[in-house]
């Protein structure tokens, strides 16, 4: 189906306001066409009017002017990752050729500018086509050094096995201490009952 097809349904679900279907048409536009940025913008606006700012943000990153709302929803998706490049980076999902968008000198700019970033923090370069795989496996998967970095930065949570929740040891040990002193708590009462009634039944 061709992009102009595509669009003329978009443009047909949004007239219905069905901005669920808007949004699947335009998201598959957006992976087959990496470099039409324009692309983009609408799929922020959709995001935008289903009130998602962060994932509005995501899609207006690369706009070449942001004004008024557009910018507050890039601040949301910026706060979103925590402010971490590399995050941003893999979150942005770009796989456009930046050689093929002369023309968008700030859109390149803001992207060689996240790619900086990462190879100060976590000491690689990534490639700017390669950003939707920068925390999965392949050529762009993260060395061990910006792995650690992560984890450090991220707090602890519980590991799940089917339906068991598998929490960290040092949480266990407070559980099982705390267990203790409810048994010791009851054998106590329980022997000072005994005692009791063995003095009653001695009296």
């Amino acid at each position: 189906m061709s992009k102009e097809t595509v669009l003329a349904r978009v443009e047909a679900d949004l007239a219905e306001r069905d901005f669920g279907n808007a949004r699947d048409r335009l998201n598959t536009l957006v992976v087959e066409n990496p470099d039409d940025l324009d692309l983009r913008a609408r799929l922020a606006t959709v995001y935008d009017t289903l009130g998602q700012p962060a994932m509005a943000g995501r899609y207006w990153f690369f706009q070449e002017e942001r004004t008024g709302h557009g910018a507050k929803a890039v601040v949301a998706f910026e706060r979103s990752c925590g402010g971490d490049a590399l995050l941003m980076l893999s979150a942005l999902k770009f796989q456009g050729d930046p050689e093929r968008m002369p023309a968008h000198a700030r859109a390149l700019a803001r992207l060689d500018a996240l790619r900086q970033a990462v190879q100060e923090r976590y000491g690689f370069m990534p490639r700017p086509y390669e950003s939707s795989r920068m925390l999965g496996r392949g050529r762009g998967t993260l060395n061990s050094h910006a792995r650690a970095e992560l984890a450090r930065d991220r707090p602890p949570r519980p590991r799940r096995r089917g339906t068991l929740v598998v929490l960290p040891r040092h949480l266990v040990d407070v559980r099982v201490f705390l267990g203790m002193l409810v048994i010791a708590g009851l054998a106590a009462t329980g022997l000072v009952s005994i005692l009791w009634w063995t003095y009653q039944a001695i009296r």
